[in-house]
């Protein structure tokens, strides 16, 4: 996993990534959860091929929002 200087959001590298899921038990805030069609860790990548993330776009509730903060 990467973490973007400027953005900080991190990524996951596939091509690295082996699916043993240490990650996944060590992660204390649960955000790392099993993609069981490619047998790598997944997370949310923020959707960067769209100005905003799909979930916050299409909340019906308008309970997501995006704050890309430094910090």
């Amino acid at each position: 996993m990467q973490k973007d200087p400027i953005t900080g959001i991190v990524r996951v590298d596939e091509s690295k990534c082996v699916g043993c899921w240490t990650c996944i038990l060590s992660c204390p805030y649960g955000a790392l959860v099993r993609d069981e069609g490619h047998k790598v860790v997944a997370k949310c990548d923020f959707c960067p091929e769209h100005e905003v993330p799909v979930c916050v776009v299409n909340c019906p509730n308008e309970a997501l929002a995006l704050s890309l903060e430094e910090g």
